[in-house]
Parts: structure tokens; C-alpha cells; sequence
């Protein structure tokens, strides 16, 4: 008889199963921070618009751009940054959309994931490298190195967000015809392995 425990990251594994997997990065999670400052266009609106007393949110996202969680994330940080125009855009869209909207706009996204990653990786004590040192020394299968896999998914996590913004913004600052050229190097190059290059071909090419 075989069961299956499903896709799950790992800190459900561990804390419902007891164990961790080594490799589950397509599955992993972390917390992402964000605050609307009080600089973000129609500030008050917004914040009465999503019945809020408070600027801070959350999501629990996976290094990925095609899980549902991703993407409304994406979606609620464009409505952030939206100015009037954006969000007669983004309220043309329909529930299930979750389109750019603008040049501007997904700049501030860019940068507030980063800024939200470098946060997230600043509440751990070691680093990346720290813990593939660390489970080196580990017993394997103990208790210890299980919880050192599962923070270090976390972080692989934020990585990888914080790497997919330092990737994309200077695209972000090209001007459509260095874009366009450039886009259909990418194109004709990429193999889309790990996110990135998709990011760039069917999103910011929809506004750049």
C-alpha cells in the first residue's frame, strides 16, 4: 500500500511529519513582508478600499511565478503602487488577471520585493552558505539537521525572489528599442530554467 503526503513545503513536512526533504525547492515557502508607505499614490483610499486600519501585509510565497499565492501577491503589490491610471487598468482586468501595468508600477513592485527578501534574510542568524556548512556536520535524519533543511528553504526562497529583482530592473530601464533588441536575444537564448527569463519575455515585455 503506498500513500502520498502531497507538495508541501517543508516546514509543514516537518512540523506535521517530522521530516524534511534535502531538495524541495520547487515547493518551499517563505514570508514576505510589505508595508504601503505613506508616499504611495491615493494612500488613504487604498487603505480604506482594502477595509484596513494597517499598511502591513503578508504573503507566503514559493520560488516560482506560476503558483496562484504568487500571483495574487504580484497583484495586490501592483494595486499598491498603482497610480489613477494603473488602476483603471488593473479594475479593467478581471479577477483571474494579474497583468503589469506599468513601467513605473512594476519598478515599485521590483523594489519592494527586494527590499521585503533582504528584510526576511536579515531575521536569520546564518547565512545560506552557514547552513550548507552546518548540515554537513549534521547526523542524518535528526531533529537538528531537519530543522536546519527547512530554515534553509526559506532562505533559498528569499534568494531567489531578491535575485529575480536584481535580474530584471535594469531592463526596467532601457529604452524600447534597447529592450526590444535585447528581448529577442533573450528569446532566442533562454531555456526559461529558472523563472527569470519568463518573467522578463511574458511579463515586462507587455510594458516595456
Amino acid at each position: 500500500m503506498f500513500d502520498t503526503y502531497g507538495r508541501k513545503c517543508n516546514s509543514r513536512f516537518f512540523v506535521n511529519y517530522g521530516f524534511c526533504l534535502d531538495e524541495n525547492k520547487a515547493d518551499n515557502e517563505a514570508v514576505m513582508k510589505f508595508k504601503m508607505d505613506e508616499k504611495c499614490p491615493l494612500y488613504s483610499e487604498k487603505l480604506q478600499q482594502l477595509k484596513r486600519s494597517s499598511p502591513l501585509f503578508e504573503h507566503q510565497v514559493p520560488a516560482s511565478l506560476k503558483r496562484l499565492n504568487v500571483l495574487q501577491m504580484l497583484r495586490y503589490l501592483r494595486f499598491i503602487f498603482a497610480d489613477e491610471s494603473d488602476l483603471n487598468r488593473l479594475f479593467s482586468q478581471s479577477e483571474h488577471q494579474f497583468n503589469p501595468l506599468s513601467k513605473r508600477c512594476e519598478k515599485g513592485v521590483l523594489l519592494a520585493i527586494r527590499q521585503a527578501a533582504d528584510e526576511g534574510l536579515a531575521q536569520f542568524e546564518t547565512s545560506l552558505d552557514d547552513d550548507n556548512g552546518i548540515l554537513e556536520t549534521l547526523e542524518m535524519f535528526s531533529n537538528h539537521r531537519n530543522a536546519v533543511i527547512m530554515r534553509r528553504g526559506e532562505k533559498q526562497v528569499l534568494h531567489w525572489w531578491k535575485g529575480l529583482t536584481e535580474y530584471s530592473l535594469p531592463w526596467l530601464d532601457l529604452n524600447p528599442i534597447a529592450f526590444r533588441r535585447k528581448l529577442k536575444e533573450l528569446i532566442n537564448t533562454t531555456t526559461r530554467t529558472d523563472g527569470y527569463d519568463t518573467y522578463i519575455i511574458d511579463v515586462l515585455s507587455q510594458i516595456c
